[in-house]
């Protein structure tokens, strides 16, 4: 039995909620960045349109848009928007922090460069995470998880004290394990 084009469309397809630029383009923004990381805003801004202009990075731009429309079905903002602020906040930023990182860590001893403690969880509440998500899977990632988080205290509650036995005490950090994990499960289980 064929598969016709007409079945192919009529297949779901996952929501995406985040957009993946090309290699190619994505390397060249990070150049981007790298190259205009200590302009100030007007300059940078100034430079991006100048950037965009250029006939490979056109090319690049067109070939990632044709992408974009067809995938994302609920646009708040154009491809060129959501590239400006991955290269003014996203990328620079991850520079300006490589750069802070490589200082430190120059500065530092080697003693201060201990592995960090890798902290898991539990079966129990990656099971729950992943029954509801696939109760809920038309539901964006954020939403989600304050969905999961408010129907499932008693899970929360257990797996809090267990990463603070572990030695995490900060709440913004168990806050962020329990979310990123959250965030990896329903990748992983929106995908198969």
């Amino acid at each position: 039995m064929s598969s016709t084009s007409s079945d192919i469309m009529k297949q779901p397809q996952h929501k995406v909620f985040r957009f993946k630029f090309s290699n190619k383009l994505e390397k060249e923004l990070e150049n981007f960045a790298r190259n205009h990381k200590d302009d100030d805003r007007k300059t940078f801004k100034t430079q991006w349109n100048q950037w965009l202009t250029l006939p490979n990075i056109i090319k690049l731009v067109s070939e990632d848009e044709r992408k974009y429309n067809e995938l994302v079905t609920e646009q708040k903002d154009t491809l060129i928007e959501k590239m400006f602020f991955s290269v003014r906040y996203y990328y620079r930023k991850k520079i300006l922090a490589e750069n802070e990182d490589d200082n430190v860590s120059t500065a530092s001893s080697s003693a201060s460069s201990e592995k960090r403690k890798y902290i898991t969880v539990t079966k129990t509440i990656l099971n729950a995470m992943d029954q509801y998500i696939l109760r809920f899977p038309d539901k964006k990632p954020a939403d989600s998880f304050t969905m999961f988080c408010n129907e499932n205290v008693y899970f929360i509650r257990k797996e809090i004290e267990l990463i603070k036995k572990s030695g995490i005490t900060s709440s913004d950090s168990i806050y962020n394990k329990i979310k990123t994990t959250y965030k990896n499960r329903y990748y992983i289980v929106s995908r198969n």
